[in-house]
């Protein structure tokens, strides 16, 4: 269902938009929710000096809404967490790396915790009723079993992987559908815990913070220099259709001046040659 409700915003925003973009070459953008922010600010500086262009960001849309409709011809750009898988490329997909950001625990910017280890992160999925040391509740913030940032989190250890599943089997737990979901229950519930992306909440200018896992703060710098393991890496995904204003729109993003904002969101865009 939110996939059919993106669908439809997105032909509603481009309808709405053609009069008074008559003129306007149109670049339309969808993807996972952790994309959605950062293509907002790269777009808003891209058609800065490129008035000739629009570039439409549809939120919302999800990997898999946002494969299906860069498949059907209705986006151009689809922002995805994995690469191409070998099914796609047959049917005229291609992707590329796009950047990298480092994949966090989120709480808000006012919480007096600001390191978590990993051993607390198992124990506050596992556990009925976790609490906070200073005694308030933990509320964990699930993403559905299938979401890709539910099997980055499994995929830190076999403890929070065991954790994540005993939680899934609880009733009751807080599911967010998306990222943007996550930010605003993580926004306005006391005591609440969730991943996200450090990216996202630069570039949505979130009132979150990343905690510190096991003494790793999440950083730029860290995630470059290896001493933070826990990323997540946006793939740029083209069909045959795709225009050379999009392709266009891609090289601006890993010029100087687009890295450059990239790393200021919390993104790395990928090493040269790489």
């Amino acid at each position: 269902m939110r996939n059919i409700r993106a669908l439809f915003l997105l032909l509603s925003a481009v309808a709405v938009s053609q009069p008074a973009a008559a003129q306007k070459e149109t670049v339309r953008i969808g993807g996972t929710g952790s994309s959605t922010g950062i293509m907002q600010v790269l777009g808003d500086a891209y058609s800065r000096n490129n008035p000739g262009i629009r570039l439409t960001v549809i939120p919302g849309m999800g990997t898999t809404g946002s494969l299906a409709a860069l498949a059907a011809g209705k986006l151009d750009i689809a922002f995805v967490p994995r690469p191409l898988k070998t099914e796609e490329s047959t049917r005229g997909l291609a992707a590329t790396e796009f950047a990298r950001t480092p994949f966090v625990i989120a709480v808000k910017r006012d919480h007096p915790v600001s390191a978590i280890t990993l051993d607390e992160l198992a124990r506050y999925y596992a556990a009925p009723n976790p609490t906070w040391p200073d005694g308030a509740r933990v509320r964990v913030v699930m993403r559905p079993a299938e979401d890709s940032d539910s099997e980055r989190l499994r995929a830190i250890s076999p403890a929070i992987a065991a954790a994540v599943d005993q939680a899934m089997q609880r009733p009751g737990m807080i599911i967010a559908a998306t990222d943007q979901d996550t930010a605003d229950i993580l926004q306005r519930t006391p005591g609440a815990l969730s991943t996200l992306t450090l990216g996202l909440i630069l570039a949505e200018r979130r009132p979150l913070k990343a905690l510190a896992i096991d003494g790793r703060k999440p950083s730029l710098a860290a995630l470059e220099s290896g001493s933070y393991p826990y990323a997540k890496t946006l793939y740029a995904f083209t069909a045959a259709g795709t225009g050379p204003a999009a392709k266009r729109f891609l090289a601006f993003a890993h010029s100087d001046a687009g890295t450059a904002i990239l790393r200021q969101h919390g993104f790395l865009a990928p090493r040269a040659g790489k």
